[in-house]
């Protein structure tokens, strides 16, 4: 497992307790974002978008963090006015600050599904759901029918966007049965036919923000 780090992020200073601090505390931070990251693809989907971070935090950390260590032992930098390092730290951190802003606004514009700012809420058979920005699928809802039902069987729901449309679908075995797009605020009701099996229902849109879906499945 060492080694694997140590070809990630490169070696630790040893000499220095707080490099060796840093340098854990810098791993255990990646791991613990990446864990987080794909938690949410496995909920949400959206795997390429974790890609990039997870590529470019090592490569900052060890540039970073091999710079400092450099200052640190280098005899040609020991008699440096400690304003110069505090320069140097503002100028690194904003850095990976900007890399961070670039990193989030690529993974908007270019990401398959993007999805920030989500709250659900499940009670009683009411789901409430609302995203602040939405790019893609997301899926809402699954459940399950146990035995076959003679005639028809409806989900009644409120939607509502502020900026862009969403479509709202109903999938049973993977085959879409049912769709509806917002582009305002509506009232309306799923209609399907009660077949035994999983149904799952999703909203997709190009961009989408302020979306909300309430849902009333029992």
């Amino acid at each position: 497992m060492k080694n694997t780090i140590y070809f990630i992020f490169g070696k630790p200073y040893v000499e220095s307790k707080f490099y060796r601090f840093t340098y854990w505390f810098g791993v255990g931070f990646y791991f613990f974002a990446l864990l987080l990251f794909s938690i949410q693809a496995l909920s949400f989907g959206g795997w390429v978008n974790i890609l990039i971070p997870a590529i470019a935090f090592p490569l900052i950390f060890r540039l970073v963090y091999k710079l400092n260590t450099r200052i640190h032992t280098h005899t040609s930098f020991k008699g440096l006015n400690k304003r110069v390092f505090i320069i140097l730290g503002i100028v690194l951190g904003g850095m990976i600050g900007l890399f961070t802003v670039i990193t989030l606004v690529v993974t908007f514009f270019f990401g398959d599904n993007v999805v920030i700012n989500m709250n659900k809420t499940t009670t009683n058979g009411e789901v409430n759901v609302s995203i602040g920005s939405l790019k893609g699928n997301h899926e809402v809802e699954t459940f399950e029918i146990n035995e076959t039902v003679n005639g028809t069987m409806t989900i009644p729901f409120e939607a509502s966007v502020e900026e862009g449309e969403y479509t709202i679908y109903l999938e049973h075995s993977d085959e879409e049965i049912w769709e509806d797009t917002i582009s305002s605020a509506k009232n309306g009701v799923i209609r399907f036919k009660g077949k035994k099996g999983i149904y799952t229902i999703s909203v997709y849109t190009d961009e989408a923000k302020k979306v909300k879906l309430s849902l009333s499945l029992y």
